[in-house]
């Protein structure tokens, strides 16, 4: 059903329109649609959603914690919200928390761009990420903003972070879930950049949307051994985010830290990453919304609403291991 709001669809750093105005099962849903204009390929458009409890005063949302969901490989926003249906957003909502949802060039309401047959995740780091950014703190005043990224969406938010592309904007922590770079198992596999032909991939077992089979190669590429994490953007990825002066989280399921991703777990050891251990059934369970049972004070959304209210560095309960404190993996 369409609402009849007065919502702000404008922004003064680039075009933005309302694409929906509608409400679900006591949630508000405003889909904005962002051309940012900030790469070459100027037919990017960005879809970015917006839940809200209704009934609820401006002066109570004003003083939530905003967190933005980024998904994963072959995903879209529907990875953590189904409407009416359970999910993950509607519990975080729930929580207390301002919840956005960003969706990559080409997936779900993201228009595919004219070059998205080229893109790869450095293009989601360097432009778009930054981009949302903005336009998520101008539209809640100005608020901190958290990232909360599943799989590659992480991996994103990594590389976003260690290319400076966040420098100057208001990013209070990233988090992260699952693989960042999704490909680490296949680069030992001879010859496989040579099967990814053609210039979109789909895995359906993975998820219903399509990804450029660049952005596919340039991740077997920098998984090889003597590959460089992050050769893409000029960088050295791991390097750089041990000089990060934004808090990064990781998540994992019951203290299994079971990360096929070395990067993350000398991040780990060298005392530059947190770790959010929530209780579930599974990882995908966790992030969809779908896992029951356990310590409700471990939970998804009682955890990262501890971690977004915290002082970081500072006592953060039970849960949540922060940065120095090496815990043997499981």
């Amino acid at each position: 059903m369409v609402r009849e709001k007065a919502v702000k669809s404008s922004s003064r750093y680039f075009p933005v329109r309302l694409m929906v105005a509608e409400q679900s099962d006591g949630l508000a849903e405003d889909v904005y649609l962002l051309k940012p204009n900030n790469s070459d390929d100027k037919s990017v458009e960005l879809a970015v959603t917006h839940l809200s409890p209704l009934n609820v005063p401006a002066a109570i949302l004003r003083n939530r914690p905003v967190l933005i969901l980024l998904h994963g490989q072959y995903q879209n926003r529907n990875a953590f919200w189904r409407g009416a249906e359970q999910s993950v957003s509607r519990q975080l909502v729930s929580a207390g928390i301002d919840v956005w949802l960003m969706e990559m060039r080409g997936h779900g309401l993201s228009a595919v761009n004219t070059d998205f047959d080229t893109d790869t995740l450095a293009d989601t780091a360097r432009y778009d990420i930054p981009a949302v950014t903005r336009f998520v703190a101008e539209m809640t005043g100005e608020r901190p903003v958290h990232w909360l990224g599943k799989g590659i969406g992480g991996g994103a938010l990594l590389m976003s972070q260690g290319a400076g592309a966040l420098l100057d904007l208001p990013v209070a922590s990233l988090i992260g879930s699952g693989d960042p770079f999704g490909c680490a198992g296949w680069s030992r596999l001879p010859g496989l950049t040579s099967l990814v032909a053609g210039r979109k991939c789909r895995d359906e077992l993975a998820g219903p949307e399509m990804e450029s089979c660049a952005l596919i190669k340039n991740l077997i590429v920098e998984s090889r051994k003597l590959s460089r994490r992050g050769a893409a953007m000029g960088i050295d990825l791991w390097y750089q985010l041990r000089k990060a002066s934004v808090p990064l989280a990781w998540i994992s399921v019951d203290k299994t830290r079971d990360w096929s991703e070395r990067g993350l777990r000398n991040l780990l050891q060298q005392g530059n990453l947190s770790v959010l251990d929530v209780t579930g059934e599974s990882l995908d369970a966790v992030m969809s919304g779908r896992s029951g049972g356990g310590d409700p004070l471990r939970s998804l959304p009682a955890l990262l609403d501890g971690w977004m209210n915290q002082d970081y560095g500072q006592e953060m309960g039970d849960g949540i291991s922060a940065a120095g404190e090496v815990a043997p993996f499981a």
